[in-house]
């Protein structure tokens, strides 16, 4: 007789240490590490339109409790089919040639100036959606993508931080930190991955502008700025 085969079921938490959240998001907390909870959180994706350009998945992905396959056949926009195509097209790429991880233009000259790359770190470079970002992240692990390219990009064009100093501060702070898919984003928005771009640029105000017209999100993580009217 057959014996049934039985599914394994990860669960448990996701464990690390992380800042202390200030007072004002003490009700953040970490979501539970189970596959049941991830495919809890597709399903409840499908049926919105890309929230915030987040999908909240990206920490299950990490850990191995959703496949890029599942989510990829699940009833989502194209957009994000869009993001999965790139994580893997990154895993197979680094997979295959490992001495990729230096890149692949090493002729750079970085200025890497501590107290700047420490205010960056902490949000306090002045310019808001920049600060931001980096203050969620400091709080909670996160950070939609197209703010940690932008971040990125500033440390890397604006300040002239090298991009394996902001790799290695996004690997040790995100909840969904992934060596691989952290690794090709700094090297793609620093010109020194497969797409080759070292005169990629953004105005960072007008980002700014497209990310948050309102303004809501920078008031939220910036406090200094919360009266600001506009």
């Amino acid at each position: 007789m057959e014996k049934e085969r039985v599914k394994p079921r990860a669960s448990g938490n996701f464990i690390g240490e992380g800042n202390e959240p200030p007072e004002l998001f003490k009700g953040f907390k970490i979501p539970p590490a189970s596959e049941d909870y991830a495919l809890q959180k597709l399903e409840e994706f499908k049926d919105d339109e890309y929230p915030e350009r987040r999908s909240g998945l990206s920490h299950f992905f990490k850990i191995g409790l959703l496949s890029t396959r599942t989510a990829f056949h699940a009833k989502v926009n194209e957009e994000f089919r869009r993001q999965l195509c790139w994580r893997d097209f990154y895993y197979q790429l680094y997979t295959s040639d490992f001495s990729l991880i230096n890149g692949i233009r090493r002729k750079e000259i970085w200025e890497n100036k501590e107290e700047i790359f420490k205010a960056w770190t902490e949000g306090k470079t002045g310019y808001p959606i920049v600060d931001a970002g980096m203050r969620e992240l400091n709080v909670t692990g996160l950070m939609e993508n197209k703010l940690r390219l932008l971040t990125s990009y500033f440390l890397t064009k604006v300040l002239l931080i090298d991009w394996r100093k902001g790799m290695e501060y996004f690997m040790k702070n995100l909840l969904d930190g992934d060596f691989v898919i952290n690794l090709g984003n700094w090297q793609w928005i620093a010109g020194v991955g497969t797409d080759m771009r070292p005169l990629r640029k953004f105005n960072i105000v007008e980002q700014g502008k497209r990310i948050d017209p309102r303004g809501e999100y920078i008031k939220k993580w910036v406090e200094e700025l919360r009266d600001v009217e506009g």
